[in-house]
């Protein structure tokens, strides 16, 4: 991997997004947060994945820069999605969105106190 690609953090939760980006060494080059809110149509979904995109390219990053991303959602986390049942989210759809902003980069969803 070339030393300057980037990863990208978002951490769900109930009442905060919080989005970091590192570089390839674990340096956090920038961070920010968004409020909660639910995501459970298309609708909310694309716009959530284009806030991500834009704090991603806010940094002077371009979404081919980004190496990966890491979903960590407060709930539980099988094949590849999560079940959270104390927020409003249709991961899946979320995961679809993001995918398509950041297109051909691995995605992973884990439960929050395992990715801490």
């Amino acid at each position: 991997m070339a030393s300057d690609t980037l990863y990208l953090g978002i951490d769900y939760g109930g009442t905060a997004i919080k989005l970091g980006l590192v570089d390839a060494e674990g340096n956090l080059v920038q961070k920010t947060s968004l409020v909660s809110e639910p995501l459970k149509d298309d609708v909310t979904c694309k716009s959530f994945a284009s806030d991500v995109e834009a704090f991603v390219c806010g940094t002077g990053a371009n979404p081919s820069d980004i190496g990966g991303v890491g979903l960590a959602v407060p709930g539980i986390v099988a094949d590849g999605i999560g079940h959270t049942p104390n927020v409003d989210v249709d991961w899946a759809l979320v995961l679809k969105y993001l995918q398509s902003a950041f297109s051909d980069v691995s995605m992973r969803i884990l439960n929050d106190a395992n990715a801490a």
